[in-house]
């Protein structure tokens, strides 16, 4: 199942953060096979908020990622030997990170994407139950490629309401398989989820969920320990000041599960 994580902005949904979480979840709650990627060539914090910083890990990087692997297909086909020489396994395997580009030149990645993305992620999503992609907000050639082969489209969106209203006047998705998300969410917004499904018809409750602020999580972020962080507080009890974000973010990605069965007319 290919799911693309995409925004209408850049950086007020929390697009990228959303997707580390709801990935953590699916590998360590309900043990999926998930890879995660990203086409981003600047501005991505994927890779650090997994495993630290990227200039302080330099040769982790190196001749790994997206860079080898779209080096390799255009000779040949890949396979899943080949993805796991050009991955990092987290989690035992549960989690996979195939970090993004580290090249100077902008134009050669964006045209190596354009050849090369849609073989790539079919090829991923072979050996991957889940296979998850943080795409450029908007609708640039490398997102539109990617927007049109995924299984699910998951919308990361905020509670500002000329963000939302952009997004239904200009990019609301007809006839796809979405999943809606608010980012950095606050339940005491007077646009908070119940008022939203009020005033949006397309939020209905099976298909859109939260991931509330949470200083833990935003502090693993920075410290490049999400792992560390999701599978220590994946089990918090109730009274836990960390329950309801993990919560949430369970509640997201069994959305997703329940998403990706209809999609594929049964259980996965």
């Amino acid at each position: 199942m290919i799911v693309a994580f995409w925004s209408n902005v850049h950086g007020q949904p929390r697009t990228t953060s959303n997707m580390v979480s709801v990935a953590a979840a699916m590998a360590i709650a309900y043990n999926r096979k998930c890879l995660v990627t990203q086409t981003h060539y600047n501005l991505n914090n994927l890779e650090s908020y997994l495993i630290g910083n990227r200039e302080n890990n330099k040769n982790v990087y190196m001749d790994m990622g997206l860079d080898g692997l779209t080096s390799i297909i255009k000779l040949r086909a890949i396979d899943k030997s080949t993805i796991e020489n050009y991955s990092i396994p987290l989690l035992n395997k549960y989690l996979t990170l195939v970090p993004g580009t580290t090249g100077g030149n902008k134009k050669t990645f964006i045209d190596d994407m354009g050849k090369t993305a849609t073989r790539l992620l079919i090829e991923m999503n072979k050996y991957y139950e889940m296979v998850f992609v943080d795409v450029n907000s908007g609708s640039d050639e490398v997102s539109r490629l990617i927007l049109d082969i995924a299984d699910i489209i998951v919308v990361n969106l905020c509670q500002n309401k000329s963000v939302l209203d952009n997004y239904m006047k200009s990019w609301l998705m007809m006839n796809r398989k979405v999943m809606y998300l608010f980012g950095n969410y606050d339940r005491n917004s007077t646009y908070n989820l119940h008022n939203l499904r009020m005033l949006y018809k397309p939020f209905s409750k099976g298909c859109t969920a939260v991931i509330p602020y949470n200083a833990g999580f935003m502090d693993a972020q920075s410290d490049g320990c999400v792992i560390k962080y999701m599978k220590k507080n994946m089990a918090v009890i109730k009274n836990d000041s960390n329950n309801y974000f993990i919560d949430s973010v369970k509640d997201a990605a069994e959305k997703l599960i329940r998403l990706s069965r209809e999609k594929r007319g049964g259980v996965i």
